[in-house]
């Protein structure tokens, strides 16, 4: 029975491939010009870009850990802000750290209690950029100290747990 399974569905594969022979006529070519464009014209695009879609900065995780102790002092170590309208009141003129939040940029450990830290305020990472975790970049702590790690360092720091 396993035998003649193996040579029927070998059978409909073969027939498959041979199907598939003519698939390619029709299909857009894509046309290589050899164009050279100038390191200016490069640095242009990736400033269009960057200005399109901005990535989260050291400076923009401090932002957001400081709105984050500022909740805690004003309301209590037990828990931290559920999500970003609750940060809104802290965030005085930050819209760009709201849209990065927002957009998922920035990735918050929402509700974490102060007195709740694995390691301690200055070896607990608090928000960090989103990219992080496979390409390293910046992180920040309950402390508001921020730096740049790689991916391996990264998945070695201890978050900020949930209160719930």
């Amino acid at each position: 029975m396993a035998l003649r399974i193996w040579a029927v569905c070998r059978v409909g594969l073969v027939g498959v491939m041979i199907g598939l022979g003519g698939c390619g006529e029709g299909r857009d070519e894509v046309e290589v010009t050899g164009e050279i464009i100038s390191d200016e014209e490069v640095e242009a695009e990736e400033e269009a870009a960057a200005a399109a879609f901005p990535l989260a900065t050291a400076e923009d995780l401090r932002q957001l850990a400081l709105a984050y102790t500022a909740f805690w002092s004003e309301r209590g170590a037990d828990r931290g802000p559920e999500d970003v309208d609750e940060l809104i009141p802290y965030l005085l003129d930050s819209e760009r750290v709201i849209d990065l939040v927002r957009r998922g940029e920035i990735v918050v450990c929402w509700d974490a209690a102060m007195n709740d830290l694995p390691r301690g305020a200055s070896r607990t990472v608090l928000a960090y950029a989103r990219r992080t975790p496979i390409h390293g970049g910046p992180v920040v702590f309950a402390d508001t100290g921020s730096r740049e790690v790689t991916a391996s360092e990264f998945a070695e720091l201890p978050k900020a747990s949930v209160n719930r």
